[in-house]
């Protein structure tokens, strides 16, 4: 927040342009501001500089101002928020629309049970959606219903959710939800909620969401702190998850999923698992990551087939650094590749397959203090390079 009085306005790249007294946003810097003034809401037109829609419910002066059409279709609305709002209701969110909150704080009011923030039409779908900064905190010890998120999307394409900060949430932070295609997080801070920090499950393998996740932080949720189910082509960067009630990093049933430069830490789970239950699942890759002090396993790869961990470190994990196994029963663990990857100081083996795990290639590996012992490989037809055991 900025000293009272004040608006910073950043552009795109976060670079500030404007910062004037008393809300003066020059006009063509919005469609509609919103603010209090004491217990009343009001919602400025940016270009008339009228008080259009004014009420004592926050959520329904923002929805009032989201769904007016503007004049010039060519470019998204943008709708500023500037102070603390309590929310009775959803806040939701039409197509080719920017919601601004750099400088708004949002909170559900006791016993509201609603999600914070929607895509306005979860049957059809809505796109080119932008979140904007902002606090969003859930009030989790005053809600009651499960699947409420911080902020739900269901349906729709090219949607950003870019430096928000989520928690507290009675469900996930972040929700993304059937068939959402090209959806941007980054810069996000999603932690303390009941479920997990970011989700995102379309539930369909056919389709090719090209979905990215980056430079952001999860932690201190009570499931994972990114859970991807059921999607294929989502890329996972610089992402860092910590001290989660389950596991850091919770793959299941997806396709062409990396997770690269990212850390998982401390989490009462896992550090990272590739799980699948179908045979056409799998493709995925793990490179450049570290798993460290994690309550299980650093890594878990489970009936998942065809996935390429490389150049990771797997450390003081409490049990294997790296495990796979099938449960007794298809698909199998089949044709991973582990490549120059470190197993330091672990509970169990650096690196240990179960059952049907054939067709393994393990290069380029090192494994130092790992207490059963360096590797242990389980299937058949594996291929054992230039390892390092010390």
């Amino acid at each position: 927040m900025v000293e009272k009085g004040y608006i910073m306005l950043l552009n795109e790249k976060g670079e500030t342009i404007e910062m004037t007294k008393n809300y003066q946003i020059p006009p063509d810097a919005f469609d509609y501001i919103i603010y209090a003034e004491g217990n009343v809401v009001k919602a400025k037109n940016g270009k008339s500089g009228r008080v259009e829609f004014e009420d004592t419910d926050a959520a329904s002066v923002i929805n009032q101002s989201l769904q007016v059409q503007i004049s010039d279709n060519t470019q998204k609305k943008r709708v500023v928020l500037v102070g603390c709002f309590e929310i009775t209701n959803t806040i939701k969110i039409p197509d080719y629309t920017i919601l601004d909150l750099r400088q708004a704080y949002l909170k559900p009011a006791d016993n509201a049970n609603v999600d914070i923030i929607r895509n306005a039409d979860t049957v059809n779908g809505n796109q080119q959606i932008e979140i904007l900064g902002g606090i969003i905190d859930g009030n989790k010890a005053n809600q009651s219903t499960s699947g409420i998120a911080g902020i739900k999307i269901t349906r729709g394409s090219d949607i950003k959710i870019i430096g928000t900060e989520v928690k507290n949430c009675y469900g996930d932070g972040i929700w993304v939800f059937q068939e959402v295609y090209r959806v941007k997080i980054d810069k996000v801070y999603s932690y303390d909620n009941g479920r997990a920090g970011i989700f995102i499950d379309t539930d369909n393998l056919d389709i090719d969401t090209n979905d990215t996740i980056t430079n952001s932080v999860v932690a201190s949720n009570e499931s994972h702190g990114v859970h991807i189910s059921d999607v294929l082509n989502v890329e996972v960067k610089n992402v860092i998850s910590r001290s989660n009630g389950q596991n850091g990093f919770y793959i299941e049933d997806s396709q062409h999923i990396i997770v690269a430069d990212s850390i998982a830490y401390n989490n009462s789970g896992h550090g990272i698992v590739v799980l699948n239950s179908r045979t056409e699942t799998g493709y995925n890759i793990a490179k450049g990551c570290i798993s460290r002090n994690n309550g299980s396993y650093g890594i878990l790869v489970r009936q998942s087939q065809f996935n390429t961990i490389e150049a990771c470190h797997c450390i003081g994990n409490s049990s294997h650094g790296l495990y796979a196994d099938n449960l007794g029963t298809t698909p199998y663990s089949l044709h991973n590749s582990v490549i120059g990857c470190k197993f330091i100081n672990n509970g169990g083996y650096g690196l240990q397959t179960a059952g049907a795990s054939d067709y393994w290639l393990i290069d380029g590996c090192f494994f130092s203090g790992n207490t059963s012992g360096a590797y242990s490989l389980a299937g058949t037809n594996n291929v054992v390079g230039d390892v390092l055991s010390v």
